[in-house]
């Protein structure tokens, strides 16, 4: 019997697999999935227990919700416009340096943004005219601006950081402070195998042209740009004790960082209120959700055997 429960959990994980490559929602499959593997176990109610458990991780909530309703905050004030609009004019008139410099500078605001989608968006719609006008393929353009999607690693926002903290009984700060040098030793190698096959391939002579595609008539406030990233400097000297009176949580950085961001800006109160709370809830629509319906999945995993 348990050879047949596992044999039955097998497929049903092969299927879960062959639907997520073809583009099923992750949510509906994975806890349709882990029901489905809690029942053929012979307790259904696991599966459901796992989700109301995982419903209520205040770790995962905390971090998750407060980085991502800071990071839709910043959006709405158009401070991260202006910290990519700083950049790009930066990196624009150093030739030799434009290529490393996407890569770079898309890593940057992916630490201050934790959402890869939203950095390709955001740094992407400037750094890929960037370069395809100074005659860079938009297939290696596209490729600087992937490269520089994994900063969020370094952002105590990002799922995996406050999971992988929660598991190991750490806090969030220790997970990033033992993995960022490995991270920032993937962003070197990242940048010098881009610019090297840029070179190969005679894609970095290219002239640059006057009009770079980047928004000339955007002016840059300087003050705006560094609002995305007061957070996380908070937070990097507040775990490096280098600045003792800056030790805090994620959110508590984050409340600061958004009403730094609210003097700043001069924005109305109600309005960077709202978007922050919108930001909480996307995040815990999307990023929280599918820890949850993961959760389920595993705790069908549990159940069949399989796990053991």
């Amino acid at each position: 019997m348990l050879t047949l429960m596992l044999i039955v959990g097998a497929i049903i994980v092969c299927g879960v697999v062959y639907a997520l490559v073809k583009g099923a929602d992750a949510r509906i499959t994975l806890i349709g999935s882990g029901i489905l593997m809690a029942a053929i176990g012979g307790v259904p109610m696991a599966a459901l227990d796992a989700f109301a458990k995982s419903m209520t991780n205040s770790g995962l909530i905390q971090a998750v919700c407060s980085v991502m309703g800071f990071a839709l905050a910043v959006r709405f004030t158009e401070c991260d416009k202006h910290l990519i609009n700083a950049m790009a004019s930066v990196i624009s008139r150093v030739r030799f340096f434009l290529i490393p410099g996407v890569v770079i500078c898309t890593y940057l605001v992916n630490i201050a943004l934790p959402s890869a989608a939203g950095t390709a968006a955001a740094a992407g719609a400037i750094f890929i005219p960037l370069l395809m006008a100074a005659g860079v393929g938009p297939a290696l353009a596209a490729a600087a601006v992937k490269c520089g999607t994994y900063g969020s690693m370094l952002n105590p926002g990002l799922a995996h950081n406050p999971f992988v903290a929660k598991i190991a009984g750490v806090d969030v700060m220790n997970v990033i402070g033992f993995h960022y040098k490995a991270n920032l030793a993937s962003l070197v190698v990242a940048t010098i195998c881009i610019t090297v096959i840029a070179h190969v391939l005679k894609e970095d002579k290219g002239h640059v042209p006057e009009h770079l595609q980047v928004d000339k008539n955007f002016k840059v406030n300087y003050l705006y740009a560094l609002m995305p990233v007061v957070p996380i400097v908070i937070l990097l000297l507040g775990s490096t004790k280098i600045v003792p009176l800056f030790k805090m949580g994620v959110p508590q950085a984050m409340i600061i960082g958004a009403l730094l961001t609210l003097v700043v800006t001069r924005t109305k109160p109600k309005a960077l209120c709202d978007a922050f709370f919108e930001g909480m809830g996307k995040a815990y629509g999307s990023i929280i959700g599918i820890i949850i319906s993961a959760g389920v999945f595993v705790a069908g995993l549990t159940s069949i055997g399989l796990v053991k």
